[in-house]
């Protein structure tokens, strides 16, 4: 240790002394006067040592001054330098997150199909995905009397996914890698919803039990092309809904959160579609835009303006829908991110 910062330490030290003693004489005199006096001696010497002393922390030399200046230069260089790279990361990882959500051909004959993800953040915690699949079964029919001959034949299921993770940010971007993963796997192997659901769970439990994620929300949606039957599940997503004319069809099913428990199994409901019906999937975010009042957007204005724009080419309503959220916004920015997918049945 130097001699001067010796010095500092015995100033202080003698300071602190002088106190106590002040403190002393208060309790042990009868007359307070030496109290005040004391008191009044140990604050003028403590000033004095300390304006003697140039390492003081109470004067700041020019020098001092003029180093601390270049600390802070080379400090802001350094936090712009991570923060630039900060932010090349995250649009790298924005540039991998939407090349998982184009990579899916939504070119099918006889169906239309819109999709789209605003994310909140560089990156998203919503995902989607599509499935085409076919399932093979047997028809009889019989020419001889008598004799029964078999027909093979397959359907072309279309398996439409959404889903949801719960927080923001490159964590949820992560879990929603791995989410939409793991239900295209389980896709492959079944076009049940509710058994997609389930399954997907048991091995998102696995994986999310030991992060700060909590859970993922979803809804499946499977569509026999052939015979127009929808049969949907859902686990604790906003439930999809069908407009047909001018009618709302609410797509409500039981189960909760993917992710949570492993045991959890999910109900599944069957609706038989008719020409030109048209199928909403979405996120929360559109529903919890807010005005400048705090007010929430809410279901009932997404219901009328897919009700309003029902007319139009799916992705020309998909544009007027977002334009609508976006104008009852306070501001450009979203708090969270929204995703809506449109498919309509010729």
């Amino acid at each position: 240790m130097s001699k001067k910062k010796q010095i500092s330490w015995l100033h202080l030290l003698l300071a602190l002394l002088i106190l106590s003693q002040c403190f002393l004489l208060y309790f042990n005199a009868s007359s307070q006067i030496y109290f005040y006096t004391s008191i009044t001696t140990a604050l003028i010497c403590f000033g004095i040592l300390f304006l003697n002393d140039k390492k003081s922390p109470l004067i700041i030399t020019k020098t001092d001054a003029t180093n601390n200046t270049t600390d802070l230069s080379q400090n802001d260089a350094q936090f712009s330098t991570l923060l630039e790279e900060h932010n090349n990361e995250l649009e790298m990882a924005k540039r991998v997150q939407q090349g998982l959500l184009s990579v899916y051909n939504t070119d099918i004959e006889g169906v239309s199909i819109s999709k789209k993800c605003l994310p909140a953040s560089s990156v998203s915690g919503d995902f989607y995905s599509f499935f085409i699949s076919g399932t093979t079964g047997s028809t009889s029919k019989s020419s001889i009397p008598g004799v029964m001959q078999y027909q093979e034949k397959s359907d072309r299921i279309l398996g439409v996914v959404i889903g949801d993770v719960a927080g923001h940010g490159m964590s949820s971007a992560l879990v929603m890698a791995l989410a939409s993963g793991i239900l295209n796997e389980v896709s492959k192997t079944t076009s049940k919803p509710s058994d997609v659901l389930q399954l997907a769970n048991q091995n998102l439990v696995t994986y999310i039990k030991n992060s700060h994620i909590r859970y993922v929300t979803s809804f499946y949606a499977s569509i026999n092309l052939d015979t127009k039957l929808l049969t949907y599940s859902k686990a604790g997503h906003p439930a999809a809904y069908i407009i047909r004319n001018e009618q709302i069809i609410e797509l409500e099913t039981g189960g909760i959160f993917l992710g949570m428990y492993e045991d959890e199994e999910y109900e599944q409901s069957n609706l038989q579609l008719e020409p030109k019906d048209r199928l909403f999937l979405y996120t929360d975010g559109l529903l919890e835009t807010k005005n400048k009042t705090e007010e929430l957007y809410g279901i009932e204005r997404l219901h009328q303006i897919s009700i309003e724009t029902k007319q139009l080419p799916v992705k020309e309503a998909e544009t007027s829908i977002y334009k609508s959220v976006q104008s009852f916004g306070a501001t450009d920015e979203i708090a969270d991110d929204q995703t809506l997918i449109i498919v309509e049945i010729d």
